[in-house]
């Protein structure tokens, strides 16, 4: 089992307010306690030995992972994990953490979110969606579905856009561009003098399908380089952004182990055989309203099953 963690938060929840990525503390950490009890959490290292021993993995192995660097992995997560004497994955974005800017994704979601009917309008005109094409809540997701398509320099206008008319129309925009922030190069040294173990997850954070051969190579090449000039340590994991299983290739994923990656994780949301292909390790993303138990409930594969069951009881009732 492997988890996946985005952006952590303090304070009280706010599910709905917030990007469906960012995680309260409090929750988090009943989450680890809940998955310490029950399985045997890895470090990167006892992860890595295990692929290459005979005998495999220890019993209910697991392995905790997040992604994008955010500066609330320094701030919060770092003393929880520690306490527990968990030793995560970090997967780092290097452009975010060169230029300290908040990641375009939670600035898009936030102000789509909170935008009156008039602003919404005009991104998706921005982006060629009729108005119609979606409900009015799922507008967000919409829009960040198609901007992430988007190759990096084509999406930077538009989001430029967003961010001045945000920071004149949205009192509390600062503090939404505060929790998006990614950690300095100081930040990441710091964690990994505290056991952390860091990965790439490309340079701009861009799908890694969208791009050609020569960007992937660079987008690929220029993170580990990055990552690697900053800590002074060889980076073997990666995660492709978004994860999905329509956001990396076959070639991707040659790529990865040309450049020396031993193994790539995804956020496919199944349990996956390890055995079968170490450039597409999937993970389980922890979701903003996920208790400890409904978060193992899924991560044992019964959510899928259970969808099933209710799609056929439904299919039939309706019949």
């Amino acid at each position: 089992m492997v988890l996946a963690y985005h952006g952590i938060y303090d304070g009280p929840k706010r599910i709905g307010d917030l990007p469906p990525t960012f995680v309260n503390s409090r929750d988090m950490t009943d989450q680890l306690i809940y998955i310490k009890k029950r399985y045997r959490i890895l470090t990167p290292e006892e992860f890595l030995i295990s692929l290459e021993k005979d005998s495999g993995f220890p019993p209910n192995p697991a392995l905790i992972t997040f992604d994008d660097a955010y500066e609330s992995f320094c701030e919060i997560v770092a003393p929880i994990v520690r306490s527990l004497g968990i030793h995560p994955i970090v997967f780092v974005p290097t452009h975010y953490v060169q230029e300290h800017k908040p990641f375009w994704f939670d600035v898009v979601w936030y102000f789509v979110k909170h935008s009156p009917d008039e602003k919404k309008a005009w991104l998706l005109n921005l982006l060629g969606i009729m108005k119609n094409e979606c409900a009015k809540d799922e507008i967000p997701d919409t829009c960040l579905r198609e901007m992430k398509k988007m190759l990096p320099w084509d999406r930077d206008n538009i989001v430029g856009d967003i961010i001045r008319i945000a920071s004149r129309e949205f009192p509390d925009f600062n503090a939404i561009k505060e929790l998006s922030l990614p950690m300095t190069p100081e930040q990441l040294k710091e964690i990994t003098s505290l056991g952390v173990t860091l990965g790439c997850h490309t340079h701009t954070h861009t799908i890694m399908s969208v791009l050609s051969k020569a960007q992937a190579e660079y987008e690929v090449v220029e993170n580990k380089r990055c990552l690697e000039s900053i800590t002074g340590k060889r980076s073997h994991f990666f995660a492709y952004p978004n994860g999905g299983p329509g956001d990396y290739t076959d070639e991707n994923k040659s790529l990865l182990r040309n450049v020396g990656f031993r193994v790539a994780f995804s956020l496919t949301q199944k349990r996956s055989s390890l055995k079968s292909d170490l450039m597409d390790v999937s993970r389980i993303h922890v979701a903003p309203e996920d208790t400890a138990e409904s978060l193992m409930f899924r991560c044992k594969g019964m959510a899928p099953l259970v969808e099933k069951i209710r799609g056929l009881f439904f299919n039939t009732s309706n019949n």
